[in-house]
């Protein structure tokens, strides 16, 4: 008996299953006697499109390894047009003028790129994982030709967040490093290095 039950129990499972499939598509009848007039039948399905959320961000050269900066310092013994040491020596000629040196750095340019498909903003911003020893993070400038994706502030201390960066759109821009006018009156022999992450976030 118990047997029988157990069967009948299945059966009637089995057949709620198939309504409740039945019940989950739409199915519509029209019905008229008339063999003239026109009826319908209406049928819906719902379609959904699944986007995945993408930011990219490229700073410098493509790969894995980020690009490196160098901005040197050349000094200039006397007032301009005079000779800058070039040659590694000692007790070498000179023609001083009794003016203290002045220092100038070259400049380096680096491309940047940022795409986004945020159904808002994006932006940018920067902060300084490994700091300078003994210079201070706003020792190196940073300046970005209008129009363009903008540095996260004049400096590497990246205090001016780049905000408002539409979707589907290539942002790019070109930034140049340069070294502080107060770092390079204040230059001391040696080489110091930081390291600046950029960070691109939707909003």
């Amino acid at each position: 008996m118990k047997t029988k039950m157990k069967a009948i129990a299945a059966a009637v499972g089995t057949v709620m299953l198939f309504a409740a499939q039945q019940a989950a598509a739409e199915s519509t009848y029209g019905y008229e006697t008339n063999a003239l007039n026109p009826v319908t039948a209406t049928s819906r399905v719902t379609i959904t499109v699944t986007t995945p959320k993408l930011i990219l961000l490229r700073v410098g050269v493509p790969g894995a390894t980020w690009q490196t900066v160098n901005l040197g310092l050349t000094p200039d013994v006397q007032t301009a047009p005079g000779p800058l040491p070039t040659t590694v020596g000692n007790s070498q000629a000179a023609t001083w003028d009794g003016n203290a040196p002045v220092f100038t750095a070259n400049t380096v340019n680096v491309n940047a790129f940022l795409w986004h498909n945020n159904n808002g903003n994006a932006q940018l911003t920067c902060v300084v994982g490994t700091p300078f020893p003994t210079l201070a993070a706003s020792a190196v400038t940073v300046s970005s030709l209008a129009g363009g994706l903008q540095h996260p502030g004049s400096d590497t201390t990246c205090a001016t967040p780049t905000t408002g960066l539409a979707r589907n759109t290539v942002h790019t821009g070109t930034w140049t490093y340069g070294v502080s006018a107060a770092a390079l009156t204040s230059a001391m022999p040696g080489s110091e290095s930081q390291t600046v992450t950029y960070i691109a976030t939707t909003l």
